[in-house]
């Protein structure tokens, strides 16, 4: 049988491929007798098994380690050993079992440990193990088993033979209630077993366009003539992606999807496109100049930067938003009265995920603008030299992130971010 045994203590990153098998014990679940298994459900079922092209790779990999994210008191230092005896089918489906191995975890608080053991089999599509014995050292079980977790995990790497017609994704759906936290839309579909990616694309036409028919074949919707210019593209592995909505006027976003697989040689390869899913949207901002750039990177990741003008062209504040982190920058241009800009704002987070622009972010006190009054304003020659400007208030935006009143100032990420005692701000 082809399966390869290796106990280690360090875990290797494995090819990409379908979600991987997992189950697991946890705590007072791990004790004598009882045991986890897993199967590879494509592989033992009738129907999925005949459009599996080629196995690439099986790793089976069980493991005992330390949850490290528990928040339970444990003891300072304590050794756990559970033995465990291994059951297995191979892609013959023939049965076998390997002798009794034990694996061990430690744990010391003063020095470094081993908080993970893992044994890794290779090329067996349905393993069960099975606990034998669980002991430690320098604890008692009941003080360490709440932390202590057993893993049996398939990690599976293979084509599917995918045929652009019949494996064809036929419906994509948008879910609208993303549109009040974060103005984008949220678009889904339904998984394909045969896809390793996806390709998703998207562009928006403006309501005369629309009316005109320019994009109408028929008097039925084109999507030829819909993505020939102008369109956004993302290939992704999730099954959801969230698209920003910054346009201008009213208008229509258009979208659609299709499997994609890349082949170990390189080719690539896609099925037809889904049906065209369609949202109406009535601008972002009407009433504003602004001025968006969206810059993308692999998997969809992508950061837009919004920057909001006065009615002079002048830029006023630039608000930043990644899809990552989640998280809305504001930075802002104050100008004197000769319109040449002065101070240039810290860029802040805030509280919000909407990219919009925000009034009164950085403000004198609570509730009025922080204006020319108080940054280029001299009642003599005397001041020349000496006049120095008013520092913001600490109740919200720059001057509230960089001080103490910060509501995350406790936060272990936070703790070191410096005071700027209301001066968040540099000024020529």
């Amino acid at each position: 049988m082809a399966i390869l045994i290796l106990l280690t203590t360090q875990l290797r990153a494995w090819s990409q491929g379908e979600p991987p098998y997992i189950t697991l014990l946890q705590g007072d679940s791990i004790y004598v007798g009882n045991s986890i298994a897993l199967q590879d459900t494509v592989f033992y079922d009738v129907l999925l098994k005949p459009t599996i092209e080629k196995t690439l790779s099986v790793y089976n990999i069980i493991s005992l380690r330390i949850n490290e994210f528990d928040t339970k008191v444990i003891p300072d230092s304590f050794q756990v050993h559970v033995k465990v005896r291994i059951y297995y089918a191979d892609s013959a489906n023939a049965q076998d079992s390997i002798d009794e191995k034990t694996l061990t975890v430690t744990y010391n608080k003063f020095s470094t440990y081993e908080g993970k053991a893992i044994l890794r089999l290779r090329g067996a599509h349905w393993v069960q193990v099975k606990v034998l014995e669980v002991t430690a050292d320098y604890a008692t079980l009941s003080a360490v088993l709440p932390v202590v977790e057993l893993e049996n995990r398939m990690v599976i790497n293979r084509d599917f033979y995918m045929d652009e017609e019949d494996d064809a994704i036929t419906t994509i759906s948008k879910d609208t209630t993303t549109l009040e936290d974060c103005q984008e839309l949220k678009v889904y579909w339904t998984p394909s077993q045969v896809a390793e990616m996806y390709d998703l694309e998207w562009t928006f036409i403006d309501s005369s366009a629309i009316n005109a028919g320019w994009y109408n074949t028929g008097g039925v919707k084109d999507p030829v003539k819909i993505f020939r210019n102008n369109a956004s593209r993302v290939r992704i592995s999730s099954d959801q992606y969230l698209i920003p909505l910054l346009y201008d006027g009213k208008g229509a976003l258009y979208y659609r999807v299709r499997a994609v697989q890349e082949k170990e040689n390189g080719e690539i390869l896609y099925t037809v496109w889904s049906d065209l899913g369609d949202h109406r949207f009535t601008g972002h901002e009407t009433n504003l100049n602004w001025q968006a750039t969206t810059t993308f990177a692999e998997e969809g990741k992508r950061k837009s930067v919004v920057q909001y003008f006065d009615g002079s062209l002048r830029g006023r504040q630039t608000v930043t938003r990644d899809n990552t982190t989640k998280t809305t920058l504001v930075a802002e241009t104050l100008y004197d009265k000769q319109g040449r800009p002065v101070i240039q704002v810290l860029p802040a987070p805030t509280l919000s995920q909407l990219i919009a622009y925000t009034p009164l972010f950085n403000v004198e006190d609570e509730t009025k603008e922080y204006h020319k009054g108080v940054y280029d304003t001299l009642s003599g020659s005397s001041q020349y030299c000496s006049q120095t400007s008013v520092p913001f208030s600490p109740a919200s935006g720059a001057a509230n992130y960089y001080s103490a009143s910060n509501p995350a100032a406790e936060e272990k990420e936070f703790q070191y971010i410096p005071e700027s005692n209301g001066y968040a701000f540099v000024q020529t």
